[in-house]
């Protein structure tokens, strides 16, 4: 089987595939978290299902389709390898910014801004509740 041209560039294809709309679908968790928490009703609103699922399909189909160039030049060189030269460079360059540090710092930036958007609604709140709170013991004294 590992001389199978056709099963090296499938399993190439679905390898990458695969690994990257699992990880473009955590960044989109993460901008749905982040836009979840803020403060701006406008943005809030922007959270629906019908919205993911639409930006699920075309994630799916905008990797597949930008993944096509490993059904081409993948190969026996002499194992199951991108074709050498400047393929396998703009390959192993594709691979560590598209798939692994864009995302992962895109969803590490995400992280940050849900948890400042968390923290400040917990500010709020606390401070809300200090204002009714001292509002009431304020009308209690009146009387």
């Amino acid at each position: 089987i590992n001389d199978n041209l056709l099963f090296c560039k499938i399993r190439a294809f679905l390898n990458t595939s695969l690994s990257t709309v699992s990880i473009y679908f955590l960044l989109w968790a993460a901008i749905d978290r982040c836009i979840l928490s803020s403060d701006h009703r406008r943005y809030r609103q922007l959270s629906h299902i019908a919205t993911a699922h639409r930006i699920g399909w075309i994630t799916i189909v905008v990797i597949l389709g930008s993944n096509v160039h490993n059904l081409i030049f993948f190969g026996h060189y002499p194992t199951c390898l991108p074709k050498p030269g400047l393929y396998s460079f703009a390959y192993s360059l594709y691979l560590i910014l598209l798939t692994s540090v864009l995302p992962d710092g895109l969803i590490f930036l995400l992280t940050l801004g849900t948890l400042r958007n968390v923290r400040r609604t917990h500010l709020r709140i606390v401070r809300n509740s200090m204002l009714h709170l001292s509002q009431k013991r304020r009308i209690q004294r009146m009387e």
